[in-house]
């Protein structure tokens, strides 16, 4: 049986579209970001979830942002496949 989250796809963040989406709903602008890589979740069109990924310490810690309008995004799969994409 698929869930909702199995129609999602994610998508790389190519010119901030996906960022600035993020930072609007969160009602910040985007100046506190240094070094980031960001990706959405995309569901019929349309950007459902934002994950900004910023200020990475490798073998310390990743900051993650997120901003989403409902929670069927995330499951195991989307997040396996955000982090293996963060690492390149």
């Amino acid at each position: 049986m698929k869930t909702e989250a199995d129609y999602c796809k994610i998508v790389p963040d190519y010119k901030n579209i996906i960022t600035d989406w993020v930072c609007k709903n969160l009602q910040t602008d985007t100046n506190w970001l240094r070094d980031y890589k960001t990706f959405g979740v995309m569901k019929t069109g349309k950007i459902i979830a934002g994950l900004i990924f910023h200020n990475a310490r490798f073998g310390q810690d990743v900051w993650w942002t997120i901003y989403s309008r409902g929670k069927h995004w995330c499951n195991k799969r989307i997040l396996h496949e955000f982090l293996e994409n963060y690492k390149s």
